[in-house]
């Protein structure tokens, strides 16, 4: 399967708990979504990217985040789509590697 197929794949809905709604844009690049239910906002400008995740029903954008990471954006938020979806695929990898979240039990 190709880096283009797990694109598809992730954007044609919910999927291995990885949603990816919408993603795209310059300046900044952005993205939303879910990761397993929780909504999820990824923003790369500036030189910096950052990906906050929420509790249900919460906006990711208003900064109540229940899991967030950040790195560097060498693309200055014109970050290809590839480039983005990759950022949070790792992302969601590490969200899965949580061992407790507010609200839940240990994992």
């Amino acid at each position: 399967m190709s880096f283009d197929d797990i694109i598809t794949r992730l954007t044609d809905g919910p999927n291995i708990g990885l949603w990816i709604r919408t993603i795209g844009g310059s300046c900044p690049c952005q993205a939303d979504g879910t990761m397993d239910g929780y909504p999820f906002y990824f923003r790369a400008r500036h030189g910096l990217w950052t990906l906050d995740v929420c509790n249900a029903g919460n906006d990711p954008v208003d900064g109540d985040s229940i899991f967030s990471r950040d790195g560097d954006d060498p693309d200055n938020g014109y970050m290809p789509e590839a480039a983005a979806a990759k950022i949070i695929f790792e992302c969601w990898c590490d969200f899965q590697r949580r061992t407790e979240m507010p609200g839940e039990e240990a994992k």
